[in-house]
Formats: C-alpha cells, sequence, structure tokens
C-alpha cells in the first residue's frame, strides 16, 4: 500500500488515497476484489455489528448521538495497467453480506473484474476515499484532540485456494489479512505528535499549517496510527544480549508523565523474555501509546504499535501499566508475528 491522507479534527473527517498493488498468491484466478470498509460497522444501527452489539447487551451504543458515529465512503476505484489509461470501476462497487445476508451491512465491498487475475500475477488499483471518524465505540476512533485510528482504510481481503476470506466486521471478531508494505504519508494539524506502524522516514511543513509524517514498514499485516497535541514524547532503546536492538517510542498522556519508566521497565522485560523463549522481536520500533482518558481505545495491538492501561493514579502495588504493556507486547508476537 502506498496511502496518503489527511485529518481535519475541526470535522473529525479523514480523506485518503491509496495505491495497493495486489499479487495472487492462490492456486485459482481472481475474478473479481473485496474489500473490507470497517468504519461502515458504525454508520447506523442496522449494521451487523450493531445488531450483534444489540444481542450482546450493549444496548446504550444505539442511543449514541449522531455526532458519535462514523463510516466510510469509497469515492474512486480505479484499475491501473502498465499502459493506457486507468479503467474506472467505482460503479461496478456494490457491498456484501457473505455471513449472514444483512443487506444493510457495509463492511464488506466487491468489484469484480472483466478480465482475472492468474495465480502469481498481480493487479494494480488506486483508491480514494473519504470518511467520518467516530467517537470510540469498539477502540478505534476520537475524543476530543485524541485520535486513534485502526482498521482506517479500505484494506482488501484474503484470496485463497478456497476463494475470498473476507468477513464481515462482526461484534466478537478478529482481523485477518496478508502481510506487506505499506508506505504511508499522513497529514495532521501542526504540532500534533504522530505515532504509527513503522518507523518515521520524515515531515513536511506544507505552509498551511499543518504537517505531513511519512512512515514505512515492511513485512506487516495492518497499519494503525494516532495523534494528538497532548502527547508528551519519551525515547528509549532495548538492548540485551542475543537479541537484537529495537527503538521503543513512548506517546504519553501529559497527567501520566511520571509513569514513563514503568512502561519501559515492563516493555524491556517482555521484549526480553519474549525474545528469550520464543525468537526476537523482528522489527526494530515499537510505540508504545497510553490513550487518552474515556477514549475507550485501551489495551489493543497492531504490527509496531499498541496501547497500553491508562491510570491516573497507579500505585506501584497495582500491576498496571505493567500488566497490559506485557500482555499487548504477547500479541507483537502472536497476531502481529504468526497472525491471526
Amino acid at each position: 500500500y502506498t496511502i496518503t491522507a489527511r485529518l481535519d479534527p475541526a470535522s473529525r473527517t479523514l480523506t485518503g488515497e491509496a495505491l495497493l498493488t495486489w499479487r495472487n498468491t492462490a492456486a485459482i484466478p481472481a475474478t473479481s476484489l473485496r474489500f473490507h470498509l470497517y468504519f461502515n460497522a458504525w454508520r447506523n444501527t442496522r449494521s451487523t455489528w450493531m445488531r450483534e452489539a444489540a444481542l450482546a447487551g450493549h444496548t446504550d451504543l444505539a442511543a449514541r448521538p449522531q455526532e458519535d458515529w462514523g463510516w466510510i465512503d469509497v469515492t474512486s476505484l480505479k484499475l491501473v495497467g502498465t499502459s493506457g489509461a486507468p479503467v474506472d470501476v467505482t460503479s461496478s462497487l456494490r457491498f456484501i453480506a457473505p455471513d449472514d445476508g444483512n443487506l444493510d451491512d457495509r463492511t464488506v465491498a466487491e468489484v469484480p473484474l472483466s478480465a482475472a487475475v492468474a495465480p502469481g500475477e498481480t493487479v494494480n488499483v488506486q483508491i480514494a476515499w473519504s470518511s467520518r471518524v467516530p467517537r470510540t465505540f469498539a477502540r478505534t476512533g476520537a475524543i476530543g484532540n485524541y485520535y486513534f485510528l485502526g482498521h482506517w482504510f479500505p484494506k482488501i481481503g484474503v484470496f485463497e485456494d478456497a476463494g475470498w476470506n473476507s468477513h464481515q466486521f462482526h461484534f466478537a471478531t478478529e482481523f485477518f489479512s496478508d502481510f506487506g508494505i505499506y508506505d504511508v504519508r499522513l497529514t495532521v494539524p501542526a504540532g500534533w505528535v504522530v505515532g504509527a506502524t513503522g518507523a518515521e522516514r520524515g515531515r513536511r511543513d506544507e505552509g498551511d499549517r499543518t504537517t505531513t509524517h511519512h512512515y514505512y514498514a515492511e513485512d506487516v499485516h495492518d497499519f494503525a496510527w494516532t495523534t494528538s497535541p497532548d502527547y508528551v514524547e519519551r525515547t528509549e532503546r532495548f538492548g540485551h544480549e542475543g537479541l537484537p536492538p529495537v527503538a521503543m517510542r513512548l506517546l504519553l498522556q501529559p497527567e501520566h508523565v511520571r509513569q514513563a519508566e514503568r512502561h519501559f521497565i515492563a516493555t524491556r522485560a517482555a521484549l526480553r523474555y519474549y525474545g528469550e523463549w520464543f525468537g526476537p522481536y523482528p522489527y526494530a520500533n515499537l510505540t508504545i501509546v497510553d490513550p487518552a482518558w474515556q477514549s475507550g481505545a485501551d489495551g489493543m495491538e497492531y504490527p509496531m504499535l499498541f496501547t497500553a492501561g491508562a491510570r491516573s493514579l497507579a500505585p506501584r502495588r497495582v500491576a498496571e501499566p505493567e500488566d497490559v504493556t506485557v500482555h499487548e507486547i504477547g500479541h507483537q508476537f502472536w497476531y502481529g508475528v504468526i497472525a491471526t
């Protein structure tokens, strides 16, 4: 994925463009492409996610005010060949519900292909979209000037020998996707701190009170990011005999600055012992995010980035934020490396 995205906090909107180069690794030809549009789970109360939440007893979610809801709309979808103009297939994009037949669910979209992608072949897809970031329903979203953005872009499903493995967004769910390369540029208001999957390769002042942050990651199966003007940044380095070094970056809420060393101690311990027991952490960077109070973003894992647990009062006898930190680093291995 080569992605450019711009966040407008005033309207809580996110617009983006991506060039996806997708290779068919299955043994059968692909006659269509399927994409996850996860933000549509919170478009209205009729989505499969919201219906299942109600069945699980979370009826309060449906009473959220209108400004809390979010969505994602694909505005353009084009197939790009080696010669000639891109082929616009936006009008053929349709929503499907392969799991439950819910005609109101918009979390999976499919576009048919006039020419199949044979095993081993690649296809290039230009995608443009606009979305509204929700007030957090399930770990991704915004509160005030705190944004935590997971499953935020149109993400292609996994094509296997049996066909597409691309489930709808369910209330009790995990996420499955292919490993790949992410080259991402994120534009946010100037002065806002950004943390993301991968390593930062540069920043550029756009001259309109915004800054573009460039992140790059290889061999990851997802890309998540966060931004806020309130983050306090701390950096340290993990090093242990027999294990590769890791640059640790901690993004703290201002009221939790005194907890910085506790986050780093827990991170070092987890990287050491998971590394000794099961194999070294394979990436050079790891970002630890201290989520905002009431953000609903605590304890969530993504490749090379995770959220710990936020506590204003953290006495030494209480193992927080340590327990959440160690748990989420475990997911860097089982989810991040081994995959879901």
